[in-house]
């Protein structure tokens, strides 16, 4: 009865907090697709890309856990190194219900570093003072001023297990893979503000970490033969592959004959341009200008650190008639990635040589998507619809019956306010057998 209470007081669940130990990273061979095409020629005549990939390392994160007295259930003050060494400061704020947002400082370089996650940002008024040995932080959440401090840790301890728990936290925009190197538990020091920090056996969640976050996410964008999401592509032409690159992402593909045949997925850390995650697939994943002519999955490997933090499958499923596909990723492993299935949607078009897609994440609760991005004052929380129920985790329409054996996918309600109107969606989507 006491641990029940005691448990109960939490913010987060504590297997939040629980991570496991990757495997040893053990690459697999090179392998074709040997199966059928629909298509003799290919349909465009660049390698098309079903997944947008992103990659983010957090050399340093000053990171909180709060107690439930706060709709907001973690805190994260995090930078990132520049090739100079500079810092650049932003922060991460959580919700309870997982919504995150990303509060911006006036460097020039952090509107590069808000462009790689799928959520709002806003501007903080941001700043962060390395004095005596301690962080002092002090920043702007909507109206609410947020001062902290902790101390400097310049150590790296890295934990026995390294292969973190994405929580709940941006479960709509993007299926993430974490890796924890190093963390150290510190006591905050609170200024201006009184959250109350969580613990657990009387030892406060909070201290200052790195990791590494990679894995997909959601989106919707056009390629083309130079560009897409509207970032310049860069070929490069090697005798076994072909490679298309952005700023943060290298797709290559192995050759054979006409073939383009994806292999792997490379990401690269912004500002800096080291890579720190990969993907890799066996066999490589069909040219997808021919059309498989029926189901076919692969296997896909994660890798951070030469380490296979999450193995699963990829599969393309052609229509049977025209020039679209959907093309799918699920990881039974770990857990919070299989929490996250991946669902692209892919429409070629031949006579304008472009490919439209688009990119979901499966995950319940799921939010409606917005390409505006607005500041966390301007989230309005408002009763359910009446033609609508509320379970306690997922919004579900009265009418919508789910197939047998499927699963539904729900969305909460955020609404932007304009001009004195309220402006929001709600979209309901179809059940996956």
């Amino acid at each position: 009865m006491l641990v029940a209470l005691f448990l109960s007081a939490f913010a987060l669940p504590i297997s939040y907090f629980r991570s496991e130990k990757p495997r040893i990273w053990n690459p697999p061979q090179k392998s074709f697709f040997e199966e059928d095409y629909q298509r003799t020629h290919p349909i465009v005549s660049f390698p098309i890309i079903p997944f947008w990939g992103f990659g983010f390392r957090f050399d340093g994160d000053l990171m909180i856990s709060l107690t439930n007295d706060n709709p907001w259930g973690m805190i994260e003050v995090a930078y990132v190194e520049n090739k100079e060494g500079e810092k650049v400061w932003f922060t991460l704020d959580s919700r309870l219900d997982g919504r995150q947002y990303i509060g911006l400082s006036d460097h020039p370089l952090s509107d590069e570093i808000a462009s790689l996650f799928p959520i709002p940002s806003y501007r903080s008024q941001l700043q962060v003072l390395e004095k005596d040995n301690r962080y002092t932080v002090s920043y702007m959440r909507g109206n609410e001023p947020i001062s902290f401090s902790i101390p400097i840790e310049d150590g790296i301890y890295p934990p026995s297990a390294q292969n973190g728990h994405a929580m709940n936290h941006s479960q709509q925009d993007m299926m993430a893979i974490l890796n924890i190197s190093s963390l150290k538990l510190h006591r905050v020091q609170w200024l201006d503000t009184t959250p109350r920090t969580q613990s657990f056996l009387w030892q406060p969640i909070s201290g200052v970490m790195s990791q590494t976050v990679a894995g997909l996410r959601r989106g919707v964008w056009t390629q083309t033969k130079s560009s897409v999401y509207n970032h310049p592509l860069e070929n490069r032409f090697l005798e076994s592959q072909e490679c298309i690159q952005t700023a943060h992402i290298m797709y290559c593909f192995l050759k054979k004959e006409e073939e383009r045949q994806l292999y792997s997925i490379s990401l690269f850390q912004p500002l800096r341009g080291d890579e720190i995650a990969s993907a890799v697939f066996s066999p490589a994943l069909p040219d997808l200008r021919f059309i498989p002519q029926k189901n076919h999955c692969s296997d896909i490997f994660w890798n951070i650190e030469n380490q296979e933090h999450a193995q699963g499958k990829v599969c393309v499923h052609p229509l049977r008639y025209g020039t679209s596909m959907v093309v799918s990723m699920h990881a039974p492993r770990p857990s919070w990635v299989n929490a996250r299935p991946v669902l692209t949607s892919l429409t070629v078009n031949p006579e304008r040589e472009e490919v439209y897609a688009s990119s979901m994440i499966l995950s319940d609760g799921a939010i409606e998507t917005h390409d505006i991005s607005v500041s966390v004052s301007d989230v309005i929380e408002i009763p359910v619809p009446k033609t609508f129920l509320w379970n306690g985790n997922d919004l579900i329409s009265r009418t919508h019956r789910p197939k047998k054996k499927g699963r539904a996918y729900s969305v909460a309600i955020p609404l932007v306010p304009k001009d004195d109107i309220l402006i929001g969606t709600v979209s309901v989507k179809s059940s996956f057998a």
